[in-house]
C-alpha cells in the first residue's frame, strides 16, 4: 500500500472512531495489508475510552511492538476494567514510561483504598511528576478518608490548580469538615465562578445549610451554579426547593429541564415530570430517555411505550432502557422484541439481554445471545456468571469464571457471593485466598460465609484484620450474627460501630424481631433517628408471624411513607387471622395509593379470595396480575385457583388446571384435590390424586389419613385399601 493510502486509511480510521463507529474503524484496521503503531494506537484507544476495555487490552495482547502511547492507553483501558494487576504487568515491562504512564499507574492505584501504598510509593519513585499526579494522590487520600494526608501533600504542592483546590475541598467536605471547606476556600489567591462552582459542590455532600449561603454569596453565576444546587436538593428530597430554584433559574439549559425531569422521575412523581417535560421547548435524546426511565422505574411500562415510539430520534440507551423496563416487569417477549428490532447493537444491549434473560432463569437462552456475541466485554461474562450464580448452576458459572482471560474484582466476588449463598464454605475460603485484591464485598461474603457454619471466630478474625472497616462492614458483621440467630452478637456488635447509620439500625431491628424479642425491636425502632419503611416493615412482618395484627395495623397506620412490603405485611396479617374481606379492601387501598403490587402481595390477595370459593373473583384476579400488571404467575398462585376450584365442588376443572399448568405439579396441588375429593367422596380422583401425593413425599402421614377417610366415606373395606397403599 502506498505510503499516502497507508496515512489516509490512519486518518480514517481515528475519525470513524472519533465518531463512535468502532466497526468501520475496525473494519479499514483489519484491510490495512501493513499496521504501523499508529493505526493500532487509534483503534486501542477508542475501545479504552469508549466502552470496550476488555476489547482493548485484547487488542494490545496483539501488537507486534509497543510504544509508550500505546502501553499508556492500555493501562487506562485495564484501569477503566479494574485490571490492577495487568496495570502493574504493563508498567514494568516498559522500557521508556513518561509522566502520564506514571500517573496512570499512581491514579489505578489511588482510586482503591488499601492500594494506597503502592501508589505512595509509585508517586515517592517518579522521577518527574506534574500536577495531574498530585491531585491524583490528593484524590486518593481523601476518598480513602485519609485527611491529614491528602492535606500534607496539597500543602506541600509549589502550585496548586483549580482541581487542587476542588479536590481538597471536597475531601473536607466529604469528611465532616464543612466549615474547613470554606475556610480553604476563603484562602484561595483568586476565586472566580469555577471556584465558587467548586465550593458549592463540595458543601453540597454534607452541609446544604452552608451550601445555600454560598451559593447566596456567589457575585456571579452560571448555569452550572444554578443546575448544582437544584440537583443537590433534588437529590435531598427536596423538590420543592428545587422547583422554585429552576423557576428563579436566569440560564435554564438543557440540562436545568432534564435535571428537573430526573428529579420527579427519581421520586416516582411522572405526573410532574410529564408537566416541566411538556412545556419544554428544544428536547434531545436524554429528555426522551429520562422520561422513559422514569415511567420504567414506576412500573407505567404503557407510558414507557408511548414515550419510547414517540421519540424522534433513539440511541442505544433508549432501546436499552426499554428492554431493562420489560426485563423488570417480567415481559420477556416484549424484552426478545426489542432485541431483535434494535438497529445496532453493542455489548451494553446484550448484556441487558442477558440480564433479562436470567432474571426471568431463562439460562439457555441467555447463553445463546453470549454464545452469538461478537464482542464480549467483562460486563457480558459477569452477567453470564451471576445468570448462573442465581440461577443455583454454579458449575457453569465456574466454568465460564475459568474461561475468563481478564476477571475483574466483580468477577471474583459475584463467583464468591454465589459460593457463600450455595453454603460452599470451603469452596469460598479457596476463591477467597486465590484473590489477588480483596474489597468490602468479598470481606462481608467470608463473614457471611464463617457466620454461616457457626465459626463466628473466623469471621470476627476476617473482620479484625480488614485494612479499613466502615458502617457497611460493621453492618455486614451484624446482619451475619443476627441471620444465624447470634442475637448476642449482633447487639455486641451495633453497639461497637463508631457511627450507626440507619441500615444498621434496621439490621439491629430485624436482629431482634426475628429471634423473637418484638418488644425490645419496637424500642429500638422508636430510638432510631430517623424511623425507616425497610425497618417499620420488618416489624409489620413480625407482628403478623405472632398474631399481632392490632400492633400491626398501628404501626403501618403511623408510616409516613409505604411501600409494596408495608402493604403486602399487613395483608398478610389480616390473612393469618382469617380476615378475608379485610385483605380485598387493603388491595382496592393499595392501588388508589399508586403501589404497585407484587408477586407476594397477589399471592395473598389470591389466597383470600380462594378461601371464599367465589372462582369467577380468583379468576378475574389472576388475570389482572398478569395482563394489568404484568406479574409472571408462579407455582403458588396456579395452587390458590386450584384451591377454589376445588372448593367450589369443581374437581374435574380443578385436575385439569393442574395437568395444563406451566409447572411440574408439587404436593400442595395434589393435597388440595385429595382433600376435596374426600367431601365430594370422589374415590377415583382421590386415588389418583393420593397416588401422586404419595410418589412425591411418601413419608407424608396426612395422605394416607386423607385417604383413608376418602374410603371410609365409600368403601366398607377402607382399612386394609389403605394398608395396602401403604406398604
Amino acid at each position: 500500500m502506498p505510503e499516502k493510502t497507508q496515512i489516509a486509511a490512519t486518518v480514517m480510521i481515528r475519525v470513524y472512531t472519533e465518531l463512535g463507529h468502532i466497526q468501520e474503524a475496525r473494519s479499514i484496521f483489519e484491510n490495512l495489508p501493513r499496521r504501523d503503531p499508529v493505526s493500532w494506537t487509534c483503534l486501542l484507544q477508542a475501545y479504552a475510552t469508549q466502552g470496550h476495555p476488555v476489547l482493548a487490552k485484547l487488542l494490545f495482547d496483539k501488537m507486534p511492538e509497543w510504544d509508550v502511547v500505546s502501553s499508556t492507553a492500555a493501562m487506562g483501558a485495564c484501569v477503566h476494567c479494574g485490571f490492577l494487576g495487568d496495570v502493574k504487568v504493563m508498567f514494568d515491562r516498559m522500557s521508556r514510561r513518561n509522566v502520564v504512564t506514571w500517573t496512570t499507574l499512581i491514579s489505578a492505584n489511588a482510586s482503591i483504598g488499601h492500594f494506597l501504598y503502592f501508589a505512595r510509593e509509585a508517586f515517592d519513585r517518579m522521577p518527574e511528576r506534574n500536577i495531574v499526579t498530585w491531585n491524583a494522590m490528593i484524590a486518593g487520600y481523601g476518598e480513602a478518608g485519609e485527611v491529614a494526608e491528602s492535606w500534607g501533600l496539597f500543602d506541600s504542592m509549589a502550585e496548586q490548580n483549580v482541581v487542587s483546590w476542588n479536590t481538597m475541598m471536597g475531601t473536607y467536605a466529604q469528611h465532616g469538615h464543612p466549615l474547613r471547606a470554606w475556610q480553604l476556600f476563603d484562602g484561595m489567591p483568586q476565586r472566580n465562578v469555577v471556584s465558587w462552582n467548586g465550593l458549592i459542590s463540595a458543601l453540597g455532600i454534607t452541609d446544604l445549610e452552608l451550601m445555600d449561603q454560598a451559593f447566596d454569596r456567589m457575585p456571579h453565576t452560571d448555569s452550572i451554579s444554578w443546575n448544582t444546587v437544584m440537583t443537590v436538593h433534588a437529590q435531598s428530597g427536596d423538590l420543592e426547593r428545587a422547583k422554585a430554584l429552576f423557576d428563579r433559574s436566569p440560564r435554564r439549559d438543557l440540562v436545568s429541564w432534564n435535571g428537573m425531569i430526573a428529579a420527579y422521575a427519581q421520586h416516582s412523581q411522572m405526573d410532574r415530570a410529564r408537566v416541566v417535560f411538556d412545556m419544554m421547548g428544544d428536547r434531545n435524546t436524554t429528555s426522551w430517555n429520562t422520561m422513559a426511565e422514569g415511567y420504567c422505574r414506576s412500573g407505567c411500562v404503557p407510558e414507557a411505550c408511548s414515550i419510547f415510539h414517540g421519540s424522534p430520534q433513539r440511541d442505544l440507551l433508549s432501546w436499552t432502557a426499554m428492554m431493562v423496563a420489560f426485563a423488570e416487569n417480567g415481559i420477556v417477549d416484549g424484552v426478545k422484541s426489542l432485541f431483535d428490532r434494535i438497529p445496532h447493537r453493542d455489548a451494553v444491549c446484550c448484556t441487558a439481554m442477558l440480564d433479562a434473560l436470567a432474571a426471568q432463569g431463562c439460562v439457555i437462552e441467555a447463553e445463546e445471545v453470549f454464545a452469538s456475541m461478537r464482542e464480549r466485554d467483562g460486563a457480558a461474562w459477569n452477567a453470564m456468571i451471576q445468570a448462573n450464580v442465581v440461577n443455583a448452576r454454579l458449575d457453569q458459572a465456574k466454568e465460564l469464571f475459568d474461561q475468563m482471560d481478564h476477571r475483574c474484582r466483580i468477577s471474583w466476588d459475584t463467583l464468591l457471593q454465589g459460593l457463600v449463598a450455595d453454603r460452599s464454605v470451603e469452596c469460598a475460603k479457596d476463591l477467597y485466598d486465590r484473590m489477588s485484591q480483596h474489597g468490602v464485598s468479598s470481606w462481608t461474603s467470608m463473614i457471611q460465609a464463617f457466620a454461616q457454619r457457626g465459626h463466628f471466630e473466623k469471621a470476627k478474625d476476617i473482620f479484625t484484620h480488614m485494612p479499613r472497616r466502615d458502617v457497611i462492614v460493621w453492618t455486614a458483621l451484624l446482619a451475619a450474627f443476627s441471620q444465624e440467630g447470634k442475637l448476642q452478637f449482633a447487639t455486641e456488635v451495633f453497639e461497637r460501630i463508631p457511627q450507626a447509620n440507619l441500615v444498621s439500625w434496621a439490621a439491629i431491628v430485624a436482629a431482634n424481631a426475628q429471634n423473637g424479642d418484638i418488644g425490645h425491636a419496637k424500642e429500638l425502632l422508636d430510638c432510631m433517628p430517623e424511623s425507616t419503611v425497610s425497618a417499620c416493615n420488618i416489624l409489620i412482618g413480625s407482628y403478623a408471624q405472632h398474631g399481632r395484627l392490632a400492633e400491626a395495623k398501628a404501626l403501618f397506620d403511623s408510616m409516613q411513607e409505604r411501600d409494596t412490603v408495608s402493604w403486602t405485611a399487613l395483608a398478610t396479617a389480616n390473612a393469618h387471622a382469617g380476615h378475608h374481606a379485610a385483605v380485598q379492601l387493603l388491595f382496592a387501598s393499595m392501588l388508589l395509593d399508586g403501589i404497585k403490587p407484587d408477586e407476594l402481595t397477589f399471592l395473598c390477595l389470591l389466597s383470600s379470595v380462594a378461601y371464599t370459593g367465589i372462582v369467577d373473583e380468583v379468576r378475574e384476579r389472576f388475570m389482572a396480575m398478569v395482563v394489568d400488571n404484568f406479574v409472571e404467575p408462579t407455582l403458588q398462585h396456579y395452587c390458590c385457583l386450584i384451591a377454589a376450584l376445588a372448593r367450589a365442588g369443581r374437581l374435574c376443572d380443578a385436575e385439569e388446571l393442574i395437568h395444563s399448568m406451566p409447572f411440574m405439579p408439587e404436593q400442595v396441588a395434589w393435597m388440595t384435590l385429595l382433600s376435596a375429593s374426600r367431601n365430594d367422596t370422589d374415590l377415583v380422583r382421590g386415588s389418583h390424586a393420593a397416588q401422586h401425593v404419595m410418589r412425591i413425599k411418601p413419608q407424608d402421614s396426612a395422605s394416607y389419613v386423607l385417604l383413608f377417610n376418602l374410603y371410609s366415606h365409600g368403601l366398607a373395606s377402607s382399612e386394609n385399601v389403605v394398608k395396602e397403599r401403604m406398604k
